[in-house]
């Protein structure tokens, strides 16, 4: 089921981005050009997402990602430039 939007940005405040179209309950790996690259990110209405440091959606996880609670400085929570994989579902 196609959960939305999320989107990812290489830059603090939503600068330098890509909106991704995902379906609910799938992992998608950043190519290489994002690979360790996110610094802000948010995900569209009714989508929740969580951001991995290793591709597969493994090792430490950060979040959770929702329309009403963006993130637009990962490094607050230690997250800037550390981003290999994300999950999003639908709400």
């Amino acid at each position: 089921m196609l959960a939305g939007i999320v989107t990812v940005c290489k830059n603090i405040d939503f600068r330098d981005c890509v909106p991704w179209s995902i379906d609910s309950g799938r992992c998608y790996d950043l190519g290489n050009d994002w690979n360790d690259q996110i610094t802000s990110v948010r995900a569209g209405d009714y989508t929740r997402c969580y951001i991995y440091e290793n591709k597969g959606c493994t090792g430490d996880r950060g979040g959770p990602v929702i329309a009403d609670y963006v993130h637009r400085d990962l490094g607050v929570w230690g997250w800037n430039d550390k981003t290999s994989s994300f999950w999003c579902e639908t709400l």
